[in-house]
């Protein structure tokens, strides 16, 4: 995966809940922002912010994802709730050692961030999705109240 090309969303990423979709293009458009930063050299703060922003984003995301796959007893919840963790772990590390860093690795933090995301939308999170489309209670989980 090129780490200068920005990670574009294709309708193949689609997990047909919109809000779990929504928050996936959102995740996307930080990481771009990330790349866009590598380019114009700026503050380490900003690629801090911007960590950070992926981190907060990260674990809103991974709550809702959670919340729908237990509804709906994914029986492979315990596994995707510990890669979610792994991830999360992950970048607060990149962030909290940011300022050791050299320019270089910019783009092993760019790699990094790609390929997870990509690949965990298309295997981990297209497998629960290929299940619940199986599950009796799909439609109680896209009701409004759901996530109240």
């Amino acid at each position: 995966m090129d780490t200068s090309e920005e990670l574009l969303w294709t309708n193949e990423l689609l997990i047909n809940i919109e809000s779990i979709d929504n928050q996936h293009k959102k995740i996307f458009n930080i990481i771009n922002e990330f790349i866009g930063a590598s380019r114009s050299n700026p503050s380490n703060d900003r690629f801090a912010e911007l960590l950070s922003k992926l981190t907060d984003h990260g674990l809103a995301h991974f709550k809702e994802e959670e919340k729908y796959m237990s509804a709906h007893s994914y029986p492979k919840l315990k596994e995707h709730v510990r890669y979610h963790k792994q991830y999360i772990h992950k970048v607060a590390m990149l962030n909290v050692e940011f300022f050791n860093y050299e320019p270089k690795a910019f783009e092993d933090i760019i790699k990094f961030l790609k390929q997870w995301w990509f690949n965990h939308i298309k295997t981990m999170d297209m497998d629960y999705k290929n299940y619940i489309q199986g599950s009796p209670v799909k439609q109680l989980a896209n009701s409004p109240e759901h996530f109240s």
